[in-house]
């Protein structure tokens, strides 16, 4: 029964007799017959609900108070059980709530005070009011606010459990993150906050529950990841590099979306190149830089309004970065830097456990060889040469003792050949020939002419031809003429059995570049660091000669008509015909150091560690 109050009167017949004394006037008690009822208000417990939410180790303190008659007696029961009475002043009692079970319990109060008449029943207690409440208690356990995210119009949004126990005050929400340790931001009533000072940095929220006992009620927290915007870095066939990033959750609480650039070899590149508010501008292309060199992106997020935890000099909190090379890469830019063209569009390159071919056409690898060395664990592929034209490679492999002959299109297409009574140990590249035919070095100075594709030897050439030592270097695509180190750079022709002496240079010679057409196999290219001069082999007759005085000749392209020299920091593209410039590249890098070589196939600079630039990107 809810506000249930009614008078309970009582007559009370007192005769006063005295033995010694008689009254002269009667007394006559002034008594109030109109009296209302007492307004009882509960001052700790809301009186209006008819149903009370309480939590685990609660103390819960009832107070009531009445406006004219006073509280003379509260009585409580729960479930039926009485509790006991509180004769208290101003109706005070208080319930533990570590006494009730989880669950649902009816709670019964009665409230008694006097009748507010004046008469002597009132006086004596035996006459007054009845207050008489009942609710429903919902008895909970240890509340803990477990807080959720969610992003509402682009700002960050958390929500948690309600506080339901009578005696809530308000929500105190702290937060937690860079340069911020458990500060609170925030109290509110209602049990949810949007925080438009968050942008997605690494961050920590906590709510607690302010009651009127200013006892705090908290939980574990909410604990946010960097949830920044991703970036990308890309690479286009037109050699134009872009930085990507995706749209940021939380927009409308960021002013600016900057983006850094830092060039490896540029120490004051760390720079601001652009900054936007449009969120849909979503694209950087990048500026700066040369071929080959790496670069570091940064995207650095400046909120819109005050965040305490962002500080400029901290701006890492609130960034994502990337990083790429400058040229499209065919493989992670380190390691073996050889490579050799197969063909017109496609090269080989190897690294110490697969030697790949890769088309320039299709941009990627289009055949991988693999091989499982006998009885050892070192790499498997060590040393590996081509013909001029890629028709044929060599490698070293099982420990280095034996060479493997395969075809530079059909790479699974291999034999393996046990040679070490030849090298006696030593390794030196095996340079092979269109027709099979490689140079085997001895390990006395001398070499031998090897059939790999018949497994049989041609012809012996021992050191002592031209002074003590002579060295094979380079064999024509016919396989009939060579290059020898020896008293001075000679060209060798082997036929029917027999060496002879093509060409002799004069000693010292000062030929800084000689190699056979692949395209001509009886022509042979030699350049002095001025002129290119193209020679037929067997007589030695100049078929052109072309100005060249650039500071290195790194590669020609015989199928395409093109050669890839180097001067002071730059990779000069030129025609081989005729030595005019086509393509102007800088770079940092010296691809004069072997560990730095590039290379020339279909219109492409192959930068060995594993970058191509496009001659023609349009």
């Amino acid at each position: 029964m809810k506000n249930a109050s009614f008078l309970i009167p009582l007559l009370a017949a007192i005769i006063l007799f005295s033995c010694e004394y008689q009254p002269s006037e009667v007394y006559n008690r002034t008594v109030n017959r109109d009296v209302t009822p007492p307004l009882i208000q509960a001052v700790e417990l809301n009186i209006d609900a008819d149903t009370l939410y309480l939590y685990n180790s609660m103390e819960i303190k009832f107070q009531f108070q009445s406006d004219n008659q006073e509280i003379n007696l509260v009585n409580f029961s729960i479930d039926g059980i009485d509790l006991g009475s509180e004769n208290s002043g101003s109706g005070t009692f208080q319930l533990q709530t570590g006494q009730l079970a989880v669950g649902i319990h009816d709670l019964v109060i009665e409230v008694y005070t006097g009748s507010g008449t004046g008469s002597l029943a009132d006086e004596l207690g035996v006459e007054g009011f009845v207050a008489s409440e009942s609710w429903k208690l919902v008895m909970m356990d240890y509340y803990f606010p477990e807080i959720s995210k969610t992003v509402e119009n682009g700002l960050l949004k958390i929500k948690w459990k309600e506080y339901r126990a009578s005696n809530f005050m308000e929500y105190a929400i702290s937060r937690s993150g860079p340069h911020l340790n458990d500060t609170e931001i925030k109290r509110v009533k209602t049990n949810e906050f949007i925080d438009s000072t968050y942008v997605g940095e690494l961050a920590q929220y906590y709510v607690q529950a302010i009651t009127r006992e200013n006892i705090p009620f908290s939980g574990d927290g909410l604990y946010l990841d960097p949830d920044l915007p991703q970036i990308f870095y890309s690479v286009e066939d037109s050699n134009k590099y872009l930085v990507r990033w995706s749209k940021s959750k939380y927009y409308n609480a960021i002013d600016t979306f900057a983006v850094y650039q830092d060039i490896e070899y540029d120490f004051n590149s760390d720079n601001r190149v652009m900054a936007t508010r449009d969120l849909n501008d979503t694209v950087y292309q990048v500026t700066g830089g040369c071929f080959g060199d790496m670069q570091y992106f940064k995207l650095r997020l400046v909120p819109r309004k005050t965040n305490a935890g962002y500080f400029p000099e901290s701006y890492y909190w609130f960034q994502s970065t990337t990083w790429g090379f400058l040229g499209l890469s065919f493989r992670y830019p380190e390691g073996w830097p050889y490579c050799f063209p197969v063909k017109n569009d496609e090269f080989v390159y190897y690294d110490c456990n697969a030697v790949k071919r890769y088309s320039i056409s299709q941009r990627r690898d289009v055949e991988t060889l693999t091989y499982e060395p006998t009885g050892c664990s070192t790499c498997n592929f060590v040393i590996t040469q081509s013909s001029n034209t890629g028709k044929y490679l060599t490698s070293y492999v099982d420990c280095d003792r034996d060479i493997l002959f395969t075809s530079g299109t059909e790479l699974d297409n291999y034999s393996i050949h046990s040679l070490q009574n030849i090298t006696l140990g030593s390794h030196p590249a095996i340079a092979v020939s269109d027709t099979g035919t490689a140079i085997i070095q001895h390990y006395d100075g001398g070499f031998s002419l090897y059939d790999l594709s018949a497994s049989a030897p041609l012809g012996y050439y021992p050191k002592n031809y031209f002074g003590d030592y002579a060295q094979a270097l380079k064999i024509s695509p016919s396989g009939e003429y060579f290059f020898v180190s020896a008293d001075t750079l000679r060209m060798v022709r082997f036929r029917n059995g027999q060496f002879t002496d093509a060409f002799k240079l004069a000693y010292p010679n000062n030929i800084k570049f000689y190699e056979f057409d692949a395209v001509h196999p009886d022509r042979v290219i030699f350049w002095d660091g001025s002129t290119l001069s193209v020679n037929l082999c067997s007589d030695m007759s100049i078929v052109r000669e072309v100005e060249l005085k650039d500071d290195a000749l790194l590669d020609i392209d015989y199928y395409n008509d093109e050669m890839l020299t180097y001067t002071d920091g730059h990779l000069l593209v030129r025609s081989f015909s005729n030595g005019s410039l086509i393509k102007d590249v800088p770079v940092h890098f010296n691809p004069t150091n072997w560990t730095e070589a590039c290379y020339l196939v279909n219109h492409t600079i192959v930068y060995g560690k594993g970058l191509l630039y496009f001659i023609y990107p349009d």
